[in-house]
This record gives structure tokens, C-alpha cells and sequence, in this order.
């Protein structure tokens, strides 16, 4: 039998496919977490909020009872039985995450004058190994610390050249306007297993790839992976 808590509202029932927990949230914020649930696609820190509570849905009990998600601060706490979870999230800002600071693998264009990567950029789900720069093959930049991935991406671009392309007499053939190259955005978070988990599967796909050599600049130096 669920239990009820005052100043609290269901956001997911155990009558659910596949859960056997009910969940609840404070009533205050129910708008914040259904916009979360509707929109969480391509927003690494929302997504990763909804999949623990997921977690906890499913009955999943090495959940830690508090923890920080990027921006967000959450603790929970449950009934007796174990039946009913009530998630208090301590932060929550503007019912989303800065896209500034959502890691993921971005493109960043030469706009004429600089490398840029837009704020308002979603992530994409993998590199576009087919788009080359001229002669040469895809580059891809895994960045080193930096406040936002605008700064980084727009750093990693002059990196790239200083590191790479100019020893290779390819600048002016990497300056075209729209050429891009690829950026892995980890919000400075070297350590996250699952960021590794990521670079490693975009590599892997990377050399699947026919006719494809990779540049990979970590901000510590330039590692290239010969055109087979």
C-alpha cells in the first residue's frame, strides 16, 4: 500500500511496467521534474538525475542516499518497507542544466575569425567520421580544464593548429568557413567512468571507420592515428 507524505506528489507509481517502487517529489517542484522526464534527451545531468531515480524506482538499493550530479544536489529517504522513495532535491536551477556545461560531443566551426561552439549547441550522439579536412582525415579534441565549452572549444581549435596543423602546412585549408572539427566536452570531469566509457566507444567506432585517421588533441598534446 503506498504510503503518502504531506508536500509531496508522485512522479513514478510501482502500477508502472517494470517498476516496483512508488517515487515522490516534492510538490513544489513537480513542474521542474516532468519538464526533466519530457526533455532530459541530450542533457547529460538531467539524464543522469532521471536514471538514478529510475534506479531507485526499480528497487535498486546501492543508490547512494545523497549525491551531486553536476548541478544538482539530491538525497531521498524511504518508508519502512522500503515501498515509497521521496527524493528531495537541495538544488535546482532554472528547471535545467547550463548548456555550457553539458558534456557531450560537440562541433566546433571556424566562423571566419575564430573556432566556435555555440551555447545553445545540443550534443550529438557520435562524430561525423565522414567530414575530412580537405587531403586529411576527421580531427577530434578531447579538451583539457577549462570554465564552459565555449572557451574550450574555441582554445581547442588554436591548439589543433599550433600542435598539428601548422607543421603540416594545413592551416589555410582548415580555415574554410564551416569546416569543423569534433569536441568531447567532459565539464572537467576526467575522472567520470562513464565519460571513458564514451571516448573509448567514439574511438573504437572511429577506427571501424575505412579511410579515416584521427587527430586527438587532450590539451596535453596531439596524438594522430595514421589513414588506413
Amino acid at each position: 500500500m503506498s504510503a503518502t507524505k504531506t508536500g509531496y506528489a508522485q512522479i513514478f507509481s510501482s502500477d508502472e511496467a517494470g517498476l516496483t517502487h512508488n517515487v515522490y517529489i516534492p510538490a513544489s517542484q513537480k513542474a521542474s521534474w516532468v519538464s526533466i522526464k519530457n526533455s532530459h534527451v541530450g542533457n547529460y545531468y538531467e539524464t543522469m538525475l532521471l536514471r538514478a531515480v529510475l534506479r531507485l524506482a526499480v528497487g535498486d538499493r546501492t543508490v547512494a542516499p545523497q549525491a551531486t550530479i553536476g548541478e544538482f544536489s539530491f538525497s531521498y529517504t524511504t518508508s519502512p518497507d522500503r515501498k515509497d522513495i521521496f527524493i528531495n532535491l537541495i538544488s535546482i536551477e532554472s528547471n535545467t542544466i547550463s548548456s555550457s556545461k553539458t558534456p557531450g560531443v560537440y562541433k566546433s566551426k571556424w566562423t571566419g575569425d575564430k573556432w566556435l561552439t555555440p551555447k545553445d549547441a545540443s550534443p550529438a550522439q557520435s562524430m561525423e567520421l565522414k567530414h575530412h579536412w580537405g587531403d586529411s582525415s576527421h580531427v577530434a579534441a578531447i579538451p583539457g580544464k577549462f570554465d564552459n565549452k565555449e572557451d574550450a572549444a574555441s582554445k581547442m581549435g588554436e591548439h589543433i593548429e599550433k600542435a598539428y596543423l601548422n607543421t603540416h602546412g594545413a592551416l589555410t585549408g582548415a580555415r574554410q568557413k564551416g569546416n569543423y572539427f569534433s569536441m568531447f566536452w567532459t565539464n572537467n570531469e576526467f575522472t567520470s567512468k562513464q565519460h571513458v566509457q564514451t571516448i573509448v566507444s567514439l574511438i573504437q567506432q572511429a577506427q571501424k571507420q575505412n579511410n579515416f585517421g584521427a587527430v586527438i588533441s587532450t590539451g596535453f598534446g596531439v596524438l594522430r592515428q595514421a589513414t588506413t
